[in-house]
């Protein structure tokens, strides 16, 4: 806006006042929103590709919040004892209802040298339980913030 009849010091101040307005509305749009969840259901084992094994992953997305996500993408991994085994990205997600959960399947491809570093890692120094770790990086069509990283960690053992 050009307002020629005020001093250029009330200008300033009004254009800064507008700034802090603008500022403090988007803080309480963000203070509301709770990050989804991102877990996994399900590991299928494909054809293998050439010398890369692929994957279908079941997933889920649970939306803590009371709007429907609008999932435009998801990046994700998975790691075993540090190492990124699994990755892989889609952009057919369905919407997630508000409060409700969505399951769907995406495919995935092995990193073929961390693969291999990993096993020799075991081969090396056996272990009964393995940290692992589900990442994934969401990108929102219709809340803010526009991207959402997302972790769950824990261990798997392969004791019974």
């Amino acid at each position: 806006m050009h307002w020629p009849f005020l001093p250029k010091a009330a200008r300033l101040y009004i254009t800064l006042l507008a700034n802090l307005l603008l500022l403090a509305g988007c803080a309480t749009l963000s203070s509301t929103y709770e990050k989804p969840q991102l877990s996994l259901n399900s590991l299928h084992i494909l054809e293998p590709d050439g010398l890369t094994q692929r994957f279908a992953l079941g997933l889920q997305i649970m939306n803590p919040n009371d709007q429907p996500l609008n999932i435009k993408g998801l990046y994700y991994t998975i790691e075993l004892e540090g190492y990124e085994l699994i990755s892989g990205v889609s952009n057919q997600i369905p919407e997630v209802p508000a409060f409700g959960t969505a399951n769907f399947t995406v495919h995935a491809n092995t990193n073929l040298i961390n693969s291999i570093r990993f096993i020799n890692a075991i081969i090396k120094q056996p272990k009964d339980t393995f940290s692992y770790s589900l990442s994934g990086k969401l990108s929102l069509d219709n809340f803010y913030p526009r991207q959402v990283n997302i972790e769950q960690e824990g261990n798997i053992s392969l004791k019974h």
